[in-house]
């Protein structure tokens, strides 16, 4: 969010562009992070080859070994203090790196959405549905199995493939997201798939209070100070924890929701930037959207 509110202020300072050069500056952006993927990909592959040395064969004491070593032990077995500072690290180098290589692909995809606003997409659907099919047909068509490709690449990051599995990731993810959203759109137009998806509603307007809950939740089933599940948990496990803590906010959300204007920390946010205490509660005779549904 740090990241994206800096990057959010370049894209808002672009907003009086037209809608061509939006297009054409996002291209630009999106194609450097990619380039420089692709050829450090190359890069380190003739390096390893001149060197002799296989790029599956990672050395033991290798620095990205120890780091993720490091990382284990740490938040599995450290202090509180300890998983502060180390998770205090973690989260500079990310931000660095981020801004270096992710932040032209980031300030892309805002671009983007900039252009989709000001040609009205999303305002007038029906005017563009034939234009949404054609995202969805492309997106799910191209970037599903080139995205797949990508994950099988990167399922061994030590690989020869994985620089070119990382390039494919860049390129084709936000297609894939392009395919996703079209198809949401388009079942958003049908009655009885908007009240399926209401709780999604909820959940949106609760993102940072489920964004915080999550990491409370998480945190205490990993770290040490909690269950210390850290590295324990197999992909399988993770994904079958994260779909239950998911399904289990959307139905709190929706509670919630049917009482209260705003989550708790929504709220508590509103009422800082405000500088007065916002009303809370749902006065009666006032129905929100989502405090009918059932």
């Amino acid at each position: 969010m740090f990241i994206y509110g800096i990057l959010g202020v370049v894209a808002a300072a672009l907003r009086n562009a037209k809608p061509k050069s939006l297009l054409i500056t996002a291209g630009i952006l999106a194609a450097i992070p990619t380039a420089l993927m692709l050829l450090g990909g190359v890069a380190a592959g003739t390096l390893s080859g001149i060197g002799g040395i296989a790029a599956t064969d990672a050395s033991p004491n290798s620095p990205l070994l120890d780091l993720e070593r490091r990382s284990l032990e740490t938040y599995r077995d450290g202090t509180f203090g300890q998983i502060f500072v180390w998770r205090a690290i973690e989260w500079l180098v990310v931000v660095f790196f981020t801004f270096l290589v992710a932040g032209f692909y980031i300030e892309a995809m805002f671009l983007v959405g900039l252009y989709f606003g000001k040609q009205g997409i999303f305002q007038n659907v029906e005017q563009h549905l034939p234009l949404i099919k054609r995202g969805m047909h492309f997106g799910l068509g191209i970037g599903l199995p080139a995205n797949l490709a990508a994950a099988w690449m990167l399922s061994d990051p030590h690989s020869p493939w994985a620089a070119l599995g990382s390039t494919l990731l860049m390129a084709f993810g936000p297609v894939l997201t392009c395919g996703y959203v079209s198809g949401v759109v388009i079942l958003a137009q049908s009655r009885t798939s908007r009240d399926r998806f209401s709780p999604l509603a909820a959940a949106g307007r609760m993102a940072l209070s489920n964004y915080l809950t999550q990491s409370i939740v998480c945190t205490t089933l990993f770290y040490s100070y909690g269950f210390g599940l850290y590295g324990q948990v197999g992909a399988g496990a993770g994904v079958i924890l994260s779909v239950a803590i998911w399904l289990i906010q959307l139905r709190v959300s929706v509670a919630w929701l049917r009482k209260f204007q705003f989550g708790p920390i929504e709220w508590l946010w509103r009422t800082l930037s405000y500088g007065r205490v916002q009303p809370m509660r749902i006065e009666i005779g006032l129905v929100t959207p989502l405090a009918g549904s059932n």
